[in-house]
């Protein structure tokens, strides 16, 4: 099966089956997906937005329910708010689950927002509010990821001496 198909399947299945949890208030992708700019080894970049008091019990089937999403292979929680699962043809869901009280105008809703489901204006509301917005950066924080970047190569080219393949 080509990663688009299963793509598509294994979205339009976690909305799904995210849509109907109570408590689950908006479901909406960023990225390339977001954007309509995807191309074959796009990943899915959901975002889940739950009721604060539901939040615990929907963040306790994330790791169960991209099980039934699609043609699953293994996951990985990184995070207590995100789960990464992959499917055949590598396909790459990474969920992020939010409370709904830490959804707040951001620039990162103008950089491609695409609400799959909203029970409330909540959600929408934010992203209205987040426009004009703008990512301001302190001279500090700039020399923090040029840093880590530099970080990040060294070790890559360590490894790399080392003839480690995976980093």
């Amino acid at each position: 099966m080509k990663s688009d198909t299963i793509r598509s399947e294994v979205l339009a299945k976690a909305v799904d089956s995210l849509r109907v949890l109570p408590g689950v208030d908006a479901i909406y992708l960023s990225g390339s997906l977001a954007e309509r700019v995807e191309d074959q080894y796009s990943d899915i970049d959901l975002r889940v937005v739950v009721a604060d008091d539901q939040y615990e019990a929907v963040r306790e089937l994330r790791e169960a329910l991209p099980k039934t999403w699609g043609p699953f292979l293994f996951h990985q929680t990184v995070d207590e708010n995100l789960t990464v699962s992959y499917y055949d043809s590598l396909t790459k869901a990474d969920v992020f689950y939010y409370r709904a009280s830490s959804i707040a105008p951001s620039p990162w809703f103008n950089l491609g927002t695409r609400i799959m489901f909203e029970r409330s204006e909540a959600l929408r509301a934010a992203i209205i509010q987040s426009e004009g917005l703008e990512f301001i950066s302190s001279p500090n924080e700039v020399i923090s990821h040029i840093q880590k970047c530099i970080a990040g190569l060294a070790e890559s080219a360590k490894r790399a001496r080392r003839g480690e393949a995976i980093y």
